[in-house]
């Protein structure tokens, strides 16, 4: 585990000590969205599409390697059409909470099947749905406030037509 590891992240380390910034993506099966671009990019139309056909994927695998990632992405562009960004910046944010990073498929391997499964249904269930639920919230909010306006409007017109 601790080779995979320094072998993924070798590529952003100047210095031995800074590994401890970049190590947190390997523990742990929650999620963090790093910034509010990620939350943003979870809310493309496209994100419960690959989400699922991830979780499907590694389900499906005896084992989460450097191979079976690779095969595993033309798998999902092939059948759901989801490419280049949407495809390897969307699994990023899934699986490790960040828009860029070091070697998707290293990653994984690193990362374990049980892992990478864990923090797929993590997202699917705890961001994902909260994201989702955010546009309700809003338009709730909204037709609150109409309703609100309505009723002092309406209340405004009756005071009037009491004293006029």
């Amino acid at each position: 585990f601790i080779k995979g590891m320094v072998s993924v992240l070798k590529e952003k380390l100047q210095y031995v000590k800074e590994i401890t910034e970049h190590a947190n993506i390997f523990f742990g099966d929650t999620v963090e969205l790093e910034t509010e671009e990620c939350r943003e990019f979870l809310n493309l139309e496209h994100i419960p599409t690959l989400i699922d056909a991830l979780e499907a994927k590694v389900e499906a695998a005896e084992v989460v390697d450097e191979a079976f990632v690779k095969a595993m992405f033309k798998e999902i562009q092939k059948e759901h059409g989801i490419k280049g960004k949407n495809l390897f910046m969307g699994s990023r944010i899934i699986l490790t909470g960040q828009m860029h990073g070091p070697d998707l498929p290293k990653t994984m391997e690193v990362l374990g099947k049980e892992t990478c499964l864990n923090r797929i249904k993590y997202v699917k269930n705890n961001v994902l749905c909260c994201l989702l639920l955010l546009p309700i919230v809003y338009l709730a909010q909204m037709i609150w406030n109409l309703r609100k306006r309505k009723v002092l409007f309406l209340l405004s017109l009756r005071m009037e037509s009491i004293y006029p």
